[in-house]
């Protein structure tokens, strides 16, 4: 952010939004030349992780991670092969490492998991019901305002 705001200061507003702009389109030209590549890349993966990945440009990600001097360059490849939630994560060589043991063990992790989408199930289905009841009681409601007043009955 420093260099960004340094580089910003140091040259006029012309010559940094051109900047920006062919930055841009060198982007846009990489990720074209890389398309045929992520694709090949996104077919050995599994479905799930393929629909979640499918709009990332990770060889474009690690193309620019690389050109920027990360020491994390492995970075899209730990995302392709995705992250376990239980058991040691590859580290970023950006920070430095500290070990840090979880607190509930990988069992329980599992039952809990159970019980959270038993939860989250039980509150989709209550969503889903209000919601219905909330269409009956405005289309109830609108029928109600289309029908024509009627006076009251006048004793004969």
């Amino acid at each position: 952010m420093k260099e960004a705001l340094q580089f910003c200061a140091a040259h006029t507003d012309e010559f940094v939004g051109n900047f920006r702009s062919e930055s841009l389109r060198a982007m846009i030209a990489k990720a074209q030349q890389l398309g045929s590549s992520e694709q090949g890349l996104k077919a050995d993966m599994s479905e799930r992780r393929r629909l979640i990945l499918k709009g990332k440009r990770l060889l474009l990600l690690k193309d620019l991670l690389q050109q920027s001097g990360s020491l994390d360059v492995g970075l899209p490849e730990d995302i392709c092969a995705g992250f376990d939630l239980t058991g040691k994560l590859p580290g970023s060589h950006c920070f430095e490492p500290r070990y840090k043991p979880a607190s509930i063990p990988t069992e329980a992790l599992r039952n809990r998991a159970v019980a959270e989408r038993q939860e989250l199930w039980i509150v989709k289905l209550t969503m889903e019901f209000m919601q219905q009841r909330s269409r009956s009681e405005r289309k109830v409601s609108s029928e109600d305002q289309s029908m024509p007043m009627q006076s009251p009955a006048v004793a004969h």
